[in-house]
C-alpha cells in the first residue's frame, strides 16, 4: 500500500514541476499507466498466478494497440497466430519423437541390456600414461 502512495505521490510531484505538457500526456497516454496496475494488481491480490496475469497482460496489450492506437489489424493478428502455431507443432513434434524414443528404450530394456554386456568387460579406472587416458581390458 506504501508503495503504490509513494508512486502517486511521485506522479503528483513530477506533474506540478513539469506543468500542463506531462498532464495531457499522461491523459493521453492512460492506456499505457494501467498495463502495470492491472498486472500486479491480479498478481498481489491472489486473483491470478503469474502464467495468468502474462496472458490477461498480453490480452490487454493487443486489445489496446488494436482499438485505441489502431497499430494492429486482423490480418496481422491472423499472421502472429499462424507464426505461433507453426512454432507450437514443431516443439511438440520433437517431444513426440523423444516420447517415442524413450518408450522404445523402456520396452526392450536397452539400460539392463547395456549394463550387463559393460560389466563383463571388468573395465578399469584409466591409467596415467604419455598416451593420454588408456583402459584396460579383461576378459572375464
Amino acid at each position: 500500500m506504501s508503495a503504490v502512495i509513494g508512486i502517486l505521490v511521485g506522479l503528483l510531484v513530477l506533474v506540478r514541476v513539469i506543468g500542463r505538457q506531462v498532464t495531457g500526456s499522461l491523459v493521453t497516454q492512460k492506456s499505457l499507466f494501467l498495463m502495470p496496475v492491472i498486472l500486479l494488481g491480479c498478481l498481489y491480490s491472489g486473483i491470478t498466478t503469474p502464467t495468468e496475469a502474462a496472458a490477461v497482460a498480453a490480452a490487454y496489450a493487443l486489445l489496446v494497440s488494436a482499438v485505441l492506437y489502431r497499430s494492429v489489424t486482423l490480418k496481422g493478428i491472423y499472421q502472429s497466430l499462424v507464426t505461433s502455431a507453426r512454432v507450437t507443432v514443431s516443439i511438440g513434434m520433437l517431444i513426440a519423437a523423444a516420447l517415442v524414443f524413450n518408450y522404445v528404450i523402456t520396452a526392450e530394456n536397452i539400460p539392463k541390456t547395456l549394463s550387463v554386456a559393460l560389466k563383463a568387460y571388468e573395465l578399469d579406472p584409466p591409467a596415467d600414461s604419455d598416451e593420454g587416458l588408456v583402459f584396460e581390458c579383461r576378459k572375464g
